[in-house]
């Protein structure tokens, strides 16, 4: 039933349930913490200990993922795009993330991967947008106050310590 253990967390590929391994046992997650397992796994898919095979093919996940990806690429466009352009730079982004990577992976014939290679892509997307909203929100900052970048620079570095 349970495929594969990463460290402390597993997700059941059957059931799209969330486990935990300590000392081999399994104990079944709460709700409140499928987010931070989810969260952890998607991390661990940015520092390339995991793959989107790690993920469920999930269709409720991935457009939970989307539409997540898709509020935060709009959220931080606004920062420096009217609202109108904004939204539709979102769209287009969520788009074009579903369309080439169902023809790259039709191309190279695995395109039943493709729920779980977006569902991947989206999540890591979600993960590097909250990391990133800091520091561009910062940026955007200085040039509307009109800052020059050099100036600005050692709050960004500073910013990253806390």
């Amino acid at each position: 039933m349970v495929e594969k253990y990463y460290r402390d967390t597993v997700i059941c590929r059957e059931t799209d349930c969330l486990y935990s391994h300590h000392k081999f046992r399994i104990f079944k997650y709460s709700m409140l913490s499928a987010g931070k397992v989810l969260f952890l796994a998607f991390f661990e898919i940015c520092r390339l200990n995991k793959g989107p095979q790690d993920i469920p093919a999930s269709k409720n996940l991935l457009t939970l993922c989307l539409v997540v990806y898709g509020l935060l690429s709009v959220q931080l466009a606004v920062l420096s795009q009217p609202i109108e352009k904004a939204v539709f730079a979102g769209v287009l982004e969520v788009a074009l993330i579903m369309i080439f990577s169902l023809a790259l992976l039709q191309i190279s014939g695995k395109s039943e991967r493709w729920v779980q290679m977006v569902t991947a892509l989206a999540g890591t997307g979600v993960i590097i947008s909250i990391l990133r909203y800091r520091y561009t929100f910062l940026l955007v900052s200085a040039v509307k106050r009109q800052w020059p970048l050099v100036e600005c620079m050692p709050w960004v570095c500073c910013s990253w310590l806390y």
